[in-house]
């Protein structure tokens, strides 16, 4: 899929993530600014010892390089995490993995992360839609077709890629 081919989120371009999201976003970037802030300062207080061989700013500054770089590998961790964390239920009804199945991506997954078509939120609503209509039998891709929310063209790439990514084994190797 080119750059053509994506599509804006619903909303003009504005989020629609929960407060809840938004809230733990900025709690994460304003703790790597704090660490990126002390490891700064931390090469202050060192030139500074360096210049006039005055001890506690070594100390000053070994402290505040500690905790900069705690803090920014910990928001690293932490927004890591998360992405990580986010759950794709399958709706209810939907058929079962097949064995070859296991190494394939999620359709939903692809569509937020790979292709960056739609949000996470708006993946959410689809399952819940998913789920409220004829229970959990629409497939994902014709319910977010419906919902005008990727085109019938961005599906069919899509569950290309997935079809490929299932034929390969464990391991990224091509079969032969």
């Amino acid at each position: 899929m080119g750059p053509t081919d994506r599509k804006e989120p619903a909303g003009g371009g504005q989020s629609s993530r929960p407060e809840s999201d938004r809230t733990a976003t900025a709690i994460i970037t304003a703790q790597m600014a704090v660490g990126v802030v002390l490891a700064v300062s931390a090469g202050v207080f060192m030139g500074h010892a360096l210049r006039t061989g005055y001890t506690p700013s070594w100390w000053i500054g070994g402290i505040c390089l500690f905790i900069g770089v705690v803090l920014v590998v910990g928001g690293l961790v932490s927004a890591r995490a998360r992405a990580r964390s986010i759950h794709l239920p399958s709706a209810p009804g939907a058929r079962p993995k097949q064995a070859d199945d296991s190494t394939a991506p999620r359709l939903g997954a692809l569509l937020v992360y790979k292709y960056r078509l739609i949000t996470e939120e708006q993946l959410e609503r689809a399952l819940e839609e998913q789920r409220r209509q004829k229970g959990g039998r629409v497939p994902l891709g014709e319910m977010l077709v419906s919902m005008k929310l990727i085109t019938k063209s961005q599906l069919r790439e899509a569950l290309e890629y997935q079809r490929t990514q299932s034929r390969r084994p464990r391991g990224g190797a091509r079969p032969s």
